[in-house]
């Protein structure tokens, strides 16, 4: 018998919605991004060399072990697989920007920012990139609305709107 990884769910097609693609930045880390002082080889941090040096761009790669992945759900022993260990990995950036007054030079005011993914993986060899791609892509799908790649569901946050309008109340 061949064992397979089902994430459970089914989704229901969105009428004349195939797919969507959802661009994201061209890095090019090569050229612009250098590694700051590590402090351990499990946390990684990158700096963009054009941001003013008030003005960071950080990137940060962490991983630490997680002992036991099934704890705080509800998922009963024996659906458990043998192994309970897994993986926990941080993508984090942080920003700072600046708001200035083009009707005054000597307005200037620094705003940081930041986004943290965190992902919680078993440590299973039936685990692999594929599935983690699935899961990333269903993540970031939270910050659009459905069927759509624009900035209205990141508004509607914005303005305290946390259940997606495509959600019955």
């Amino acid at each position: 018998m061949a064992k397979a990884i089902s994430p459970g769910y089914t989704d229901t097609a969105l009428e004349g919605v195939g797919s969507i693609s959802t661009p994201y930045a061209v890095l090019n880390l090569a050229a612009d991004f250098r590694q700051l002082p590590q402090v351990n080889a499990d946390d990684v941090q990158v700096t963009n060399l054009t941001s003013p040096t008030d003005q960071p761009e950080v990137f940060r790669f962490a991983s630490t072990t997680r002992k036991d992945i099934y704890a705080g759900t509800d998922i009963e022993p024996a659906a458990k697989l043998t192994s309970t260990s897994g993986t926990r990995y941080l993508l984090e950036l942080r920003q700072v920007h600046a708001i200035t007054d083009t009707s005054d030079a000597t307005y200037r005011k620094l705003v940081p920012v930041r986004i943290a993914i965190t992902l919680d993986i078993p440590k299973d060899i039936m685990w692999t990139h594929v599935q983690t791609l699935s899961l990333v892509k269903r993540g970031v799908a939270m910050f659009f609305n459905q069927g759509v790649n624009d900035s209205s569901r990141l508004n509607d946050l914005l303005h305290g709107l946390l259940r997606p309008k495509a959600v019955s109340a």
